[in-house]
């Protein structure tokens, strides 16, 4: 490795000049982008002796790993800086590879080669990208190029996407590309056109814009012709139409520049907004990927911040009364939030809530407010961040009215009952006075709420007042939380362990607060706080025991089989040993599992795990015992407890 010494001169200069003249050259070891690997740079000290590199610059990093596989990454870049700034032509390459052994035959070893290979010439002037620029990326798969994505009509103006952008995604099979036409300032405009796979399907969507404003959309299946979807935005073009006409009131285009989700009235979850979702993110993988070595676009995980392509939108004019509204109501609602989830995660008032119907409505009430406090969410964090004047309001005031109702229904569940109750709030005009509407229903919200908290916080506060009763109250509920969250983080990829989560701490839970929630006396109170925690503390116990019904089946499947190699085709397979036996233990297993997933009475479920642990140690013995005689008695069993007898179970 080549050494580098660097001098420091203890001479002080009148002028920076005298700095600037002398360039340096670094050659060694050097941290690049988050990579350590090796450079070689010129450089100028300025004149607080401050390393800035200033000329030819050129580094590379290299790994290897070895994890069943070899891997193999290699990134290089070549190019110029001037002032600490990027400068002029670029060169990237970066080789992300994966070697195989599939097997050796005669001391040759055969292998596979795959993974991905990018190479990107780029041009930059005063650190930001500017010129053409070209994009290729290789996906490799047994030595062959599987996929190719590349792209020579990029061009950049001050760091943002000018003139047109075009690439293509070839695989031998199919062909995917966008391309499209982009204004100054990185704003999309005319047709744009996208060939993109969705759930295996070739997706043709073809936009229209104008100066950035997305006035069309339309998916065709690229096959058959046939429409999958599309929206055509009519409040945006008539509200270009009236500004051409110079006869808008009340907004006009705004001076900023906004990422490629075009909105204008509509939240994340609106069907204008998902329809744009496929093509979004097929753009912002390729741009991803042709921006993921420069600084000026990602953050130092790598994550792209902002992407050099726009879409606008319009700004709508506040009154003053209207800014006050937009200051003040983002911490009403968040008052109003802390105070419901407050209420519903109180261990005392959530294990008796079903003690009466009061106590139980007034839970219930707040649960279903702080559900519609969540669909406001979105809305409500455009108004705290001021986003909000870039969208009309016009266009919210039909979903905000659809969540403060005027006659609102509240179901509560009492004694496996269900009682309906209503409630009745002012009526409010969110299309003539959005922020007014949106202030007052908050309000109204809040007037009723503290009307259930008067009755609450009083029949609560005699439960408070025995501190052993809370306590456990308290260790109850940390307790469920824990347990719920084991089956939650599993229930969806996991149909046993959703039925279990259901079935038990759910709905066997609720059945055992209701009990509770009718028991006198607080030595009473206590010991069903008790059968309540071993209910809680069996299931998190049979949580750790599950593995059972997957892990003993793979594992027992593999003991069972036997490698067989056939010296007249020189080919190997896998041969099933004792295969009466391994039958009968599949279809004892599988008896178990079913008894297992029906059980309604969770103190049984240990026994069911156990009967699968006896029968997997009986079963991993008689592996390598003589069984000739036991599996021919085996062949005559016709029933489960015949079957248990003969295997000594």
């Amino acid at each position: 490795m080549k050494k580098f010494y660097v001098f420091t001169l203890l001479l002080f200069s009148s002028t920076h000049l005298s700095f600037g003249q002398s360039k340096k050259v670094y050659e060694g070891n050097y941290i690049y982008l988050g990579k350590s690997g090796e450079a070689s740079f010129e450089f100028i000290l300025n004149s607080d002796f401050e390393q800035i590199k200033d000329g030819r610059f050129y580094f590379q990093f290299e790994d290897r790993k070895d994890n069943g596989k070899s891997e193999f990454f290699k990134r290089s870049y070549s190019g110029f800086f001037s002032a600490d700034s990027r400068e002029g032509d670029w060169e990237i390459e970066e080789e992300n590879l994966f070697v195989k052994i599939s097997d050796i035959i005669d001391l040759k070893v055969n292998t596979s080669l795959s993974g991905i290979q990018t190479k990107i010439l780029a041009s930059y002037k005063a650190g930001l990208p500017e010129g053409s620029w070209t994009f290729q990326k290789r996906l490799i798969e047994d030595g062959q190029v599987n996929q190719s994505i590349q792209s020579d009509r990029i061009f950049f103006k001050k760091g943002k996407l000018a003139n047109r952008l075009e690439f293509r995604i070839s695989n031998g099979k199919s062909v995917q590309f966008a391309k499209g036409e982009v204004q100054d300032e990185g704003v999309m405009s005319g047709e744009w056109t996208l060939v993109y796979l969705s759930e295996d399907r070739l997706v043709n969507e073809v936009r229209n814009y104008e100066n950035g404003f997305l006035l069309g959309l339309v998916k065709r299946d690229l096959k058959t012709g046939e429409i999958l979807d599309e929206a055509v935005f009519f409040d945006t073009i008539e509200k270009l139409n009236l500004i051409r006409q110079g006869s808008q009131a009340g907004f006009r285009i705004a001076d900023e520049y906004f990422g490629l989700e075009y909105a204008d009235g509509f939240l994340s979850s609106d069907s204008l907004a998902q329809i744009q979702k496929d093509g979004n993110d097929f753009l912002k993988s390729f741009l991803g990927d042709l921006l993921a070595h420069d600084p000026n676009f990602i953050d130092q995980n790598g994550n792209v911040i902002f992407y050099p392509i726009h879409t606008r939108r319009m700004v709508y004019e506040l009154s003053r009364s209207d800014q006050k509204m937009v200051e003040e109501m983002p911490h009403r609602y968040e008052q109003l939030k802390d105070l419901f989830e407050k209420q519903l995660n109180d261990p005392a008032f959530r294990l008796n809530r079903f003690q009466n119907d009061s106590l139980a409505l007034a839970y219930r009430f707040f649960e279903v407010q702080n559900k519609k406090l969540e669909k406001l969410k979105e809305l409500v964090e455009l108004i705290k961040t001021k986003q909000i004047q870039y969208y009309d309001l016009n266009g919210f005031a039909g979903f905000v009215s659809a969540i403060f109702v005027e006659k609102e229904e509240v179901l509560v569940k009492v004694d496996e009952k269900e009682k309906a109750f209503s409630f009745q709030y002012p009526k409010r005009d969110f299309e003539t006075d959005f922020y007014s509407a949106f202030q007052l229903s908050l309000e109204d919200i809040r007037a009723k709420a503290d009307q259930f908290l008067a009755y609450s916080g009083k029949t609560l506060t005699v439960l408070r007042e025995n501190e052993e009763l809370l306590g456990l109250s308290k260790s109850l509920d940390l307790k469920r939380m824990e347990v719920l969250e084991l089956y939650e983080d599993s229930s969806g990829e996991n149909a046993l362990v959703e039925a279990l989560k259901e079935r038990f701490l759910v709905q066997q839970m609720e059945l055992e607060e209701m009990t509770l929630a009718k028991i006198e006396g607080f030595e009473k109170k206590k010991v069903y706080y008790q059968r309540i925690e071993l209910l809680l503390d069996s299931m998190k116990e049979i949580y750790g025991q599950l593995g059972i019904w997957t892990n003993q089946e793979e594992e027992l499947d593999r003991i069972y089989l036997e490698e067989i190699f056939n010296p007249f085709t020189y080919t190997k397979y896998n041969q099933r040993v004792k295969p009466r036996l391994f039958e009968s233990y599949e279809l004892l297993f599988s008896h178990y599992l079913t008894s297992f997933s029906e059980e309604t009475d969770y103190t049984n479920l240990k026994v069911w795990i156990s009967k699968a642990e006896k029968l997997g140690e009986r079963i991993r013995k008689l592996r390598n015992e003589d069984t000739r005689k036991l599996e021919k008695s085996l062949n005559k069993a016709k029933t489960i407890s015949k079957l248990e007898s003969l295997l000594g179970l």
